[in-house]
């Protein structure tokens, strides 16, 4: 499955407008294979898988450590580009800790987040999962920080299907709790929750019309693709960008929309294949 992923990056070169800027993405493309083959060469045990998680688990812990160190010593500020600050009224200024922008902290605890939560609660003494898991708490402080509504909506979902695999019975009580848990929330977060699918949020209304122009370029390129990188979209976009949209985009923020836009089909079902091949082996160790 990655091989043939990576032979759909190498032939998206064939479709693309800027293909400097696409070759210089498939570098990068290609620094990640090499890390993938070499982490399933020397991690093929179940030791040494625990070792790599643990790496994950200190440096999922040491970014959001940065990130709850910024709102606690006041060293970030309501960024109106990152907020739509005439109906988030109330919500502070979201961290972002190393990763320069709050939705890139967010994927990046939304990757390593359930990793970690496999490596705490898969420890062989029971004090070493309870120490490990309260550790994630961490992240979890840090993900609320970021005022990310699609991070909060994928931890949940993460969360439910990791109970629903060990232990499925909780999932009910759960529900109830989170439920009940609601009217316990700061307001800043309920104002957050009810900014979901809001139109008038201008982050919202950019999305949806940025998605509208993509189904458009889909029609047109989404067999054999539009070519790696910013530069091709952001050449490609206007003819198709919607009222409502900015003409100016350089990528469509949605991973799968993105994948089938840029490497076209053979690209977009060679990943689902090497992420269920990836699943299955994993569940092996």
């Amino acid at each position: 499955g990655l091989a043939l992923f990576a032979l759909s990056c190498v032939l998206s070169l064939l479709f693309s407008r800027a293909r400097a800027d696409s070759l210089r993405v498939l570098v990068i493309f290609f620094t990640g294979f090499l890390f993938c083959y070499l982490t399933a060469f020397n991690f093929d045990r179940r030791d040494a898988l625990r070792t790599l998680l643990g790496f994950l688990y200190v440096s999922l812990l040491l970014v959001c450590c940065a990130a709850i160190a910024q709102r606690a010593f006041h060293l970030i500020s309501v960024n109106s580009s990152y907020t739509d600050t005439r109906i988030n009224a109330g919500v502070p200024a979201r961290v972002y800790g190393t990763l320069d922008n709050p939705a890139n902290l967010s994927g990046f605890i939304q990757l390593f987040l359930p990793l970690s939560a496999a490596y705490a609660i898969s420890a062989d003494r029971s004090w070493k999962r309870a120490a490990l898991s309260l550790g994630l708490l961490i992240p979890l402080l840090a993900m609320v920080m970021t005022y990310a509504r699609a991070g909060w909506v994928s931890v949940l979902l993460a969360a439910c299907i990791l109970v629903y695999f060990s232990e499925k019975k909780v999932i009910p009580l759960l529900v109830l709790a989170g439920i009940l848990c609601i009217p316990l929330l700061p307001q800043s977060i309920l104002i957050r929750l009810g900014t979901i699918g809001n139109s008038i949020d201008s982050s919202t209304a950019h999305r949806l019309a940025l998605w509208k122009g993509v189904l458009l370029m889909l029609k047109d390129y989404g067999l054999g693709g539009i070519g790696l990188g910013p530069d091709t979209f952001e050449l490609l976009y206007p003819d198709y960008a919607q009222l409502g949209a900015k003409t100016g985009a350089y990528h469509s923020q949605m991973l799968y929309m993105e994948l089938l836009l840029e490497l076209g089909l053979l690209g977009f079902l060679s990943f689902l294949w090497t992420m269920l091949r990836s699943e299955e082996h994993t569940s092996e160790l």
